[in-house]
């Protein structure tokens, strides 16, 4: 520890010079009345050990526009209708069958559960991409942590 009046490493002591209670080095002691010495611990060693959950990462299939659109048509809705009861925009839906927007996990949620397909794929790590876009293709915005 340094001395808190000329900054030298050394054994500290405490004391009261001009009325302020100050760590200081055995030299600089002399300007005041030394109070008490100060004894510093050896901090213990202590190690963490973590257990490391395999990541888990959810992320829409590929051909999702494919998908949804099929099991609308085989329900016989329509964007109109699908956006009603999901609570969406209708220009979602259609952008979402166009395959000019990917929805992200909570809408693509909304969706598996009315439609009654799977449209979300869970991908550990080690595991390979099955029905999930290609590494290549995937951005960081299809990426969603889980915590269990």
């Amino acid at each position: 520890m340094n001395c808190n009046m000329c900054g030298t490493e050394a054994e500290l002591f405490t004391a009261m010079i001009e009325g302020i209670e100050l760590k200081v080095c055995e030299k600089c002691a002399r300007y005041g009345t030394q109070v008490a010495k100060i004894v510093q611990l050896q901090p213990a060693v202590r190690r963490r050990v973590q257990a490391v959950a395999p990541e888990v990462i959810q992320m829409p299939v590929s051909g999702i526009s494919r998908i949804v659109k099929d099991r609308r048509e085989a329900l016989g809705l329509r964007q109109e209708d699908l956006a009603r009861r999901i609570s969406e925009k209708v220009s979602i839906i259609h952008k979402i069958e166009t395959g000019s927007f990917t929805p992200g996990i909570e809408l693509a949620q909304k969706l598996e559960s009315f439609l009654k397909v799977k449209l979300i794929a869970t991908v550990g790590s080690g595991e390979e991409y099955v029905g999930v876009k290609k590494p290549s293709d995937i951005t960081i915005g299809d990426f969603i942590k889980i915590k269990k």
